[in-house]
């Protein structure tokens, strides 16, 4: 029993009042149906009033990374995203006792600091954020029939033989050059597509293939055969919203012409610069996934286009804003 666990504290009171009436170490040890040596600690333990009668508490080597070390280990994280073997040499340089690299490993990860992928982010700067906080500030509290009123669009490219993203399969170690564990690729990456769509709240919109690169004399040609009839027929009285990201064709000088051309028949939706786009996929699987039986479903993905804008640390403090997307 002593070996396998530690002693309870009934068990110890037990052997230092048989201790101190006068009971041998051998006739304890057999009474409790422990070792000799936990008897002898135990006793020894609450004579010198240490307060440590655990036989298992010095059972390991001390850490060789001590708790002050650690602290250290932490800030150099911290400061820069070292490997292990920086991070070691960092370490040994103020310590006279070398550490080798596997036990910088096995406190990175007792601490928590695991090493994952990076994260990929727009780069942003403070004009930037600036304006992603006051587009969420204006757009945070739109109300449902206030988005309904806007057509989102966006162009996608989807490749044609091969995988872009991580894809990970289960096999043996000798099963790496299987059929059904290999993918195969061609010369130049075998070709792909690209679609330009738009979504509105009450149906899909069109889906238009886009030949070669999306320029702005193409873009032009799809905003005008596309965007100009489209935007007519779903609002007729005029007050329907267009939405664009900041794409270079987007934003060039005969697009935005156009727009302010016919300014008066649909407005168009000011996007922050720089902004994540990948929310609209999610959107457009969102909607064509449920067909429409939860409206309050519905807003909240269409707001949560708004709240994205309040990313990195910035905070919507102020009250609500009253604007609306219509004029």
């Amino acid at each position: 029993m002593g070996k396998s666990r530690d002693l309870t504290d009934i068990e110890k009171g037990m052997i230092i009042g048989d201790r101190a009436r006068g009971g041998s170490i051998s006739e304890t040890a057999a009474f409790m149906k422990c070792s000799r040596s936990a008897v002898m600690n135990v006793y020894n333990n609450w004579k010198n009033q240490e307060g440590v009668m655990s036989r298992r508490a010095n059972c390991w080597a001390p850490r060789a990374i001590n708790d002050r070390s650690e602290r250290r280990l932490r800030r150099l994280v911290k400061c820069d995203r070292y490997t292990v073997d920086t991070l070691t040499a960092q370490i040994n340089q103020q310590c006279t006792r070398k550490l080798p690299g596997t036990t910088v490993q096995c406190t990175l990860l007792r601490i928590g600091l695991r090493s994952r992928r990076l994260i990929s982010a727009p780069m942003l700067t403070s004009v930037h954020r600036k304006k992603r906080r006051a587009f969420a500030l204006q757009h945070k509290h739109c109300t449902l029939e206030q988005w309904k009123k806007v057509a989102f669009s966006d162009e996608s490219r989807f490749l044609l033989h091969r995988i872009d993203g991580r894809c990970r399969i289960r096999r043996e170690t000798s099963g790496n050059k299987l059929p059904e564990t290999t993918v195969g690729h061609q010369q130049g990456g075998g070709g792909s597509v690209m679609v330009w769509v738009m979504f509105p709240w009450h149906a899909l919109g069109p889906l238009i293939p886009v030949e070669g690169t999306l320029n702005s004399c193409a873009y032009l040609s799809i905003v005008a055969d596309q965007i100009h009839p489209y935007m007519a027929t779903m609002y007729p009285a005029n007050y329907g919203v267009f939405r664009q990201d900041n794409a270079t064709c987007h934003v060039s000088k005969i697009v935005r012409a156009w727009f302010e051309e016919h300014n008066e028949e649909f407005q168009l939706l000011p996007w922050p610069s720089n902004s994540q786009t990948s929310t609209l996929a999610k959107i457009c699987g969102n909607i064509s996934i449920d067909t429409y039986d939860s409206k309050t479903l519905h807003l909240r993905i269409f707001t949560s286009n708004a709240i994205l804008c309040c990313s990195h640390g910035h905070r919507c403090m102020s009250p609500p804003s009253k604007h609306t997307l219509s004029p």
